[in-house]
């Protein structure tokens, strides 16, 4: 076979695959033409139902979202929630809507929403003078049979006035099986800080309850962020002097009957921003923390400096 004829066949070949190629590149490129989406708009802000949209339980079937409605104008207008399924196309499938409890003709007002296994949990709370107590309330939506359960009482706080009624906290563990719920009792001058701290399973059954008077004096308010273990640990990291030049950082672990005070902060260490998470089976808390936290000059306010890894257990 002499060369020329090698170079035809060669040219031949190279010219048939860039045939070839422009061939698919044209067909993909008309399939990429013609392919459509769909979109749906969930957020309409003249219909009630989808006023404050959350999505909720995204799954290859489809996705819940509920919104958190006012009923009325009034100023305290008491809420309504809505709650509808899509399919995964983003169609509608069913929406059911309910309000929170009522108790001596009374609205309970909003606490918190927590994102369950496939359910959603509704807290909230209403403090009645006439029966004397603050009562904290839970709803139960399941996903699965799309139905909200009867309200439960979680907890009360004996009150005598409603303007000091004390107040709840709520927080989920990490694998979302264990509620924590702390109460802080009404203020009262010149007394300690006491509190309630109780856990519940999934069910919101309660697991166990533990009553403390800390060694902090009672105020009216308090800074403090709450977390719960997947084991039940339950962890209060709590700020106190945060108008002064040393604010104290103070970690409060509950477990069972036991209860531990911690101071964390120190001079030149000051917390600003912190969460607990557990590795390898140990607890930490983790976050920002600055050396100035009132500095002389300094365009909007302290700065962070520095991060921590600090090991509760």
């Amino acid at each position: 076979m002499s060369t020329m004829l090698i170079l035809l066949i060669n040219m031949k070949l190279f010219l048939l695959s860039i045939c070839a190629f422009i061939v698919a590149f044209t067909v993909q490129a008309q399939e990429e033409a013609t392919a459509s989406f769909e979109w749906a708009e969930h957020t309409n802000s003249t219909v009630s139902g989808s006023l404050n949209p959350k999505l909720v339980f995204p799954s290859e079937s489809g996705f819940t979202v509920y919104s958190v409605e006012e009923l009325g104008s009034q100023f305290y207008a008491p809420k309504i929630i809505y709650i509808t399924k899509f399919d995964a196309s983003g169609s509608p499938l069913s929406t059911i809507d309910f309000k929170l409890p009522v108790r001596s003709q009374k609205d309970a007002t909003l606490l918190k929403v927590i994102e369950g296994h496939n359910k959603l949990y509704v807290f909230s709370h209403v403090a009645v003078k006439k029966d004397g107590k603050n009562v904290l309330y839970a709803q139960i939506y399941d996903n699965d049979t799309h139905q909200i359960s009867e309200a439960m009482e979680l907890s009360t706080i004996p009150i005598e006035k409603v303007n000091n009624s004390g107040f709840f906290d709520i927080a989920l563990s990490s694998d979302l099986n264990t509620f924590a719920v702390l109460v802080h009792q009404p203020f009262e001058k010149k007394t300690n800080e006491a509190i309630h701290v109780l856990t519940f399973d999934e069910s919101l059954k309660k697991l166990t309850e533990t009553a403390q008077t800390l060694s902090f004096e009672s105020e009216r308010s308090y800074n403090e962020t709450l977390f719960v273990e997947n084991d039940g640990t339950v962890t209060i990291v709590k700020k106190t002097d945060t108008s002064k030049k040393h604010p104290v950082t103070t970690l409060i672990t509950v477990k069972e009957n036991s209860v531990k005070e911690h101071q964390i902060s120190a001079e030149g260490f000051y917390i600003s921003d912190s969460k607990v998470i557990t590795f390898n089976n140990s607890k930490y808390l983790i976050g920002f923390a600055t050396d100035n936290a009132k500095p002389a000059i300094s365009v909007g306010g302290a700065k962070d400096n520095s991060f921590f890894i600090y090991n509760i257990s």
